[in-house]
Order: C-alpha cells, then sequence, then structure tokens
C-alpha cells in the first residue's frame, strides 16, 4: 500500500513480467557503420564485436594472470607462513646474539655503574 493515495506503485519488470512501455520517438535508432550493401554493413558489425572480444579477452587476461595466478588457480610464491616463520626463528636468535655480543663491555660486566 503506498504511503500517500496519489504515489502509484511501480513494481519490477522482473516480477511482474510487464515491461514499461517506451516512447518510439525517444528509442535510440541504430546507425549505419558504413557499408553500402546489407553483407558489407554485417561484416563491419562483426568485425567490430570480434575486436570488442579480443580487447576483452586480453585485457582478462592481463588480470587473471600473473606471477602467483595462473587464471582462477593460485599457484603462489617463494614466501608463504613457514618460510616467515623459519626466517624469524632464526632471526631472532641471531639478532639477540648480536646484541649481547655488541654490548658485553657496558652491560654484562657491570661497568656501566663506573664500578
Amino acid at each position: 500500500m503506498p504511503a500517500h493515495e496519489e504515489d502509484e506503485v511501480e513494481f519490477l519488470p522482473i516480477w511482474t513480467g510487464r515491461l514499461p512501455e517506451q516512447d518510439p520517438e525517444k528509442v535510440p535508432k541504430g546507425r549505419n557503420l558504413g557499408g553500402k550493401t546489407l553483407g558489407e554493413e554485417l561484416t563491419l558489425l562483426h568485425d567490430a564485436y570480434v575486436q570488442d572480444e579480443e580487447d576483452r579477452d586480453r585485457e582478462m587476461h592481463a588480470h587473471l594472470y600473473s606471477s602467483n595466478w595462473q587464471g582462477d588457480v593460485y599457484v603462489g610464491s617463494n614466501w608463504n607462513s613457514l618460510t616467515v616463520l623459519l626466517a624469524l626463528g632464526f632471526a631472532t636468535p641471531l639478532l639477540g646474539l648480536l646484541f649481547a655480543f655488541l654490548s658485553y663491555g657496558t652491560l654484562w660486566t657491570g661497568h656501566y655503574y663506573g664500578i
């Protein structure tokens, strides 16, 4: 039921099966592509569709294929979670040992108090 009596309820055409009526004057008219005969016009139209399809395929290929993807299949890279965990596991103790070696004379022997 509409909120106001003067409001019209417009249903979607897919629900009702009705298409909205169109004014024939407002419907865009087709234009010629430059062919002199119907066969030439169809050939030009076919060539335009083929060119658009090739452009779309080329653009889609650029989006679908990269170093980590082959179509819709992820092929991964050399850096995965195990590699990162191993790198952190080795780097943390090595950095700790490096810090201990570089600060041995000041932090580890009690000389920083002037004793």
